[in-house]
């Protein structure tokens, strides 16, 4: 999942960086996981597990986590 996560920020980092000039870092999560491409990376981390079948599109707290711990080291 680290791997999934990782390489989505690298070749994403033009747009996170765009959504937080237009918008402000307070919108990003909102506006980035709007885009086709977090919804796309977000389809990659569906395995199918029970746990995720109670989600919508399998994205999980856990992975809401992750995601959101990766992003903040990422920019910061």
């Amino acid at each position: 999942m680290k791997k999934i996560f990782k390489r989505f920020l690298q070749n994403n980092t033009s747009l996170i960086f765009k959504i937080i000039y237009e918008y402000g870092i307070r919108e990003l999560h909102d506006k980035l996981y709007d885009t086709n491409e977090f919804k796309n990376m977000v389809n990659e981390c569906n395995f199918n597990t029970e746990e995720e079948k109670g989600y919508c599109n399998g994205w999980t707290d856990s992975k809401d986590e992750l995601f959101n711990s990766m992003l903040k080291e990422y920019l910061f």
